[in-house]
């Protein structure tokens, strides 16, 4: 961080709302006795997973910090997930290729316009979780995640970001921030969202739903990697479908400039169900982790108003995408 409070100012970072907008509804959990949260870290976004973990596995994961955690239990989901795919055909392995070639994966958060307002202008200092105390002060509202989820893995610890759809995910929000970089805090992804997970398989313990969530987990360190074995195994899983589907994504290689080409692998990627994690962040985002945020462009000389800092009002586009 500069020095002088003016640079500081000039690095100010944002408060938003980015919980996931999940419709709150109850999952039956049976009463558990060997809950798998401990008293220093039972909110810290993602511990009870690695809690979860260390007790089934025999690992002492818990020991280390949160992203050397992640990353250990990470890796050892990416094993399982290479071998699980095992030798590629010739057309799977140009995929596999292309998908690594087309990396870093867009990673976006979303957020609403009215919160954004409320809270740049009362100049605070990051994209923040609910339980925070700089979110909680501003007013955000935690309900839209569910007490279920929270006790699950800290939900309501965690900032929420789409992990493959190039422009996030227009239920979340009409503002787009667009992440350059992967690790600005601890963080993981995870296929499912947490409440769906456990509405698969009802009736089960907490510890047991911890212990199935957390085999999900994958670290940012793996998110590209992940996204190429998975592409390939969930192509396999299309049946007849595959043909067609790997045709279209090699007229999508093949087409120009490399930024349209990535937007429409992705997209296409995410809308045909071959690849997608919901990113959960540690806390805070800051906004040296991000590349842009887009707005509707009608509210641009809204926010010229707003006398924002340079740095921030750098930041801020219209969008050109809904």
């Amino acid at each position: 961080m500069k020095r002088s409070s003016r640079n500081a100012t000039l690095a100010t970072t944002l408060i938003i709302m980015t919980i996931s907008c999940k419709t709150p509804s109850t999952v039956k959990i049976q009463a558990d006795a060997s809950a798998t949260q401990d008293a220093s870290t039972s909110y810290k976004c993602g511990r009870p997973l690695v809690v979860a973990w260390d007790a089934h596995k025999k690992t002492n994961y818990s020991q280390l910090d949160q992203k050397a955690a992640f990353a250990a239990i990470s890796k050892e989901n990416m094993n399982d997930l290479i071998k699980l795919v095992g030798p590629m055909t010739a057309d799977e392995k140009i995929l596999y290729t292309a998908s690594l070639s087309l990396n870093p994966v867009p990673v976006v958060n979303r957020g609403y316009y009215a919160n954004l307002k409320r809270l740049l202008t009362s100049q605070a200092k990051s994209i923040e979780a609910p339980n925070a105390p700089r979110a909680k002060a501003a007013g955000i509202e935690p309900a839209i995640t569910p007490q279920s989820e929270d006790e699950l893995y800290g939900a309501l610890n965690c900032v929420f970001a789409t992990v493959g759809p190039p422009d996030g995910r227009t239920r979340y929000g009409d503002v787009i921030f667009r992440f350059k970089s992967r690790e600005p805090v601890p963080a993981f992804g995870t296929l499912r969202a947490g409440n769906p997970y456990m509405w698969g398989s009802p009736g089960k313990t907490m510890a047991e739903y911890q212990y199935g969530y957390v085999q999900m987990l994958v670290a940012p360190v793996d998110w590209d990697e992940w996204f190429a074995y998975g592409l390939v195994k969930r192509l396999r899983d299309k049946g007849a479908a595959k043909t067609k589907m790997i045709a279209d994504l090699n007229k999508i290689l093949e087409s120009t400039p490399l930024t349209k080409r990535r937007r429409d692998f992705w997209q296409y990627v995410f809308d045909q169900q071959l690849g997608y994690l919901e990113g959960k962040y540690e806390n805070t985002v800051s906004i040296a982790a991000m590349e842009s945020i887009e707005v509707d462009a009608s509210v641009m000389k809204d926010i010229a108003g707003w006398q924002l800092p340079a740095s921030v009002m750098a930041l801020i586009k219209a969008k050109t995408v809904p």
